[in-house]
């Protein structure tokens, strides 16, 4: 049972790496490790060398997206930037999946904006099921005097900008193929929400989601 474990935890970080364009030099030797430890029968060791594997790729793959977070605007405080990872395989992907979120507050009036960038596939594809939805009744959901619906395609993106009047909220969503970008802040009509998603590289944010 243990070494199938191990088995099972060497094929997952194997092909991990495989699947992976980032660094695979840096990890080759770990990998190397890992194998020679399994040839000796020290399965521990071979686990422990996995498992470097396995939390230095989620380690570079999020420190490749986080270069992509947004830029303090003037007049705006950064909080402290958090960030999940997981790395797995499934029946339709094999890979590392990277969820990051950022508040920024404004200083003159406390006004908060949140921003999460992550290519989660689960939630990339059913968000973009959302999206499709909105293609198809944005003329009918803009019927509601309170809500103020926009949709614009940018390259290899579709963009959402929501905003609520009587929640007073604005959103701005992005997505590409592998990758999905929310912007929220409190306050409706808000043009820092705008500002914030055009000051993000989307070109490199979409190349680095297709690694």
């Amino acid at each position: 049972m243990y070494r199938m474990r191990i088995v099972l935890f060497v094929l997952l970080a194997v092909s991990l790496v495989g699947f992976s364009a980032i660094a695979q030099e840096d990890l080759q030797p770990l990998v190397k490790k890992g194998e020679s430890a399994i040839n000796s029968g020290d399965y521990q060791s071979a686990l422990d060398y996995f498992q470097q594997v396995v939390q230095k790729l989620q380690d570079l793959v999020g420190a490749a997206f986080e270069q992509y977070m947004p830029k303090v605007l003037p007049g705006w405080e950064a909080g402290e930037l958090e960030r999940n990872s997981w790395a797995g395989t499934t029946q339709d992907f094999s890979g590392n999946m990277v969820n990051l979120t950022q508040e920024f507050k404004r200083t003159s009036d406390g006004k908060v904006c949140e921003v999460n960038l992550l290519n989660w596939p689960q939630t990339v594809n059913s968000m973009r099921k959302s999206f499709e939805m909105y293609k198809q009744m944005g003329d009918m959901l803009n019927a509601d005097p309170n809500v103020n619906i926009t949709i614009k395609d940018q390259g290899t993106w579709t963009i959402v900008r929501v905003v609520e009047k009587e929640a007073d909220r604005t959103q701005v969503q992005a997505i590409c193929e592998n990758a999905l970008i929310t912007i929220a802040i409190n306050y409706a009509n808000a043009p820092e929400a705008d500002q914030i998603l055009q000051g993000m590289d989307l070109a490199g944010i979409d190349k680095q989601a297709q690694r």
